[in-house]
């Protein structure tokens, strides 16, 4: 979002393009161009979906309001734009819908085997798509779960020399790694800082939080140094462990970038139909909030390239 804005590199202050004028177009050029998981969320689109969840909470309106926005999805004619009740949600109504159709193009593009469900579908299936991602994140992480547990079990023989070793080689380096080795496997920070404010010294040991490498990688360097302790045979099958993890870690970061761009979909979708949603049934006061945030959101907040 910020690159969007200033159209300059966060890390390097390269030039990357013109600055965007307001933080409406800044979203806009986040949502098309960024290639993350992260969902860019404009104010006002928070406030209608906040809106549109309250109302959702209403004993027996789920299903209803769900089934509303689907029609009201299928049927443009029934509210179309032009109705709207001011012209400034008839513009930014507009543009989402121009955005829409570049996102489902993007997407298409992206993943071809589900062109047939983004070229065209509504609410329901885009969310559903949107949802077997979800679920391929969570059958992916229950594998590199139970992968590291394996690794661990694997780990444990040269861990013990590795972690002797260190103690016997009587190094103020090497006894200070062993601390900081045994104080991790804690792996809880807040265990971390209650230890650190109970000793300052701990303290010094924050340089390592960025540590070069994992414990893993750390005792196979260690090993491969100590054939007699632990042999290449005996490496091999915590070797291969690591590599489908790390195939696994991969695949899951794929997925969920794939699962954000479609949740940004669902959004830009589920606003654009909740605001006739919400011209038609909502609160009036719901709709002046509205269209004030979308005013301010088009407001310029730069005036210099």
């Amino acid at each position: 979002m910020t690159e969007a804005l200033t159209g300059r590199s966060v890390m390097s202050g390269e030039r990357l393009h013109a600055p965007e004028p307001d933080l409406g177009r800044a979203h806009d050029r986040a949502l098309l161009q960024d290639p993350t998981k992260d969902v860019p969320l404009r104010t006002s689109e928070a406030f209608l979906l906040d809106v549109l969840a309250a109302d959702a909470r209403q004993p027996g309106r789920a299903a209803i309001l769900d089934r509303s926005l689907e029609v009201l999805w299928a049927t443009p004619h029934e509210l179309p734009v032009d109705a709207l009740p001011n012209a400034t949600l008839q513009r930014d109504t507009q543009r989402r819908l121009a955005l829409i159709d570049q996102l489902r193009e993007r997407l298409q593009q992206w993943h071809p085997a589900d062109r047939a469900v983004l070229q065209h579908s509504g609410l329901a299936e885009i969310a559903a798509l949107r949802q077997r991602a979800h679920d391929q994140i969570v059958t992916i992480e229950k594998e590199i779960g139970e992968l590291s547990e394996q690794i661990t079990k694997q780990l444990a023989v040269p861990l013990a020399h590795y972690r002797l070793a260190l103690r016997a080689s009587g190094t103020a380096a090497d006894r200070e790694r062993l601390t900081f080795e045994m104080l991790m496997d804690f792996r809880s920070a807040s265990v971390f800082a209650r230890l650190s404010a109970e000793d300052p010294t701990l303290a010094s040991y924050e340089r390592y939080l960025n540590y070069e490498a994992s414990a893993t990688q750390r005792v196979m360097k260690w090993a491969e140094l100590h054939p007699e302790l632990y042999s290449p045979t005996q490496r091999e099958p915590l070797q291969r462990l690591r590599e489908q993890r790390h195939a696994a870690s991969d695949a899951r970061s794929t997925l969920e970038v794939w699962e954000g761009q479609l949740r940004r979909l669902e959004i830009q979708m589920r606003v654009a139909v909740g605001v006739r949603w919400l011209s038609a049934y909502g609160p009036p006061s719901a709709v002046q909030d509205f269209t004030v945030f979308v005013t301010c959101e088009s407001s310029a907040v730069l005036t210099t390239p």
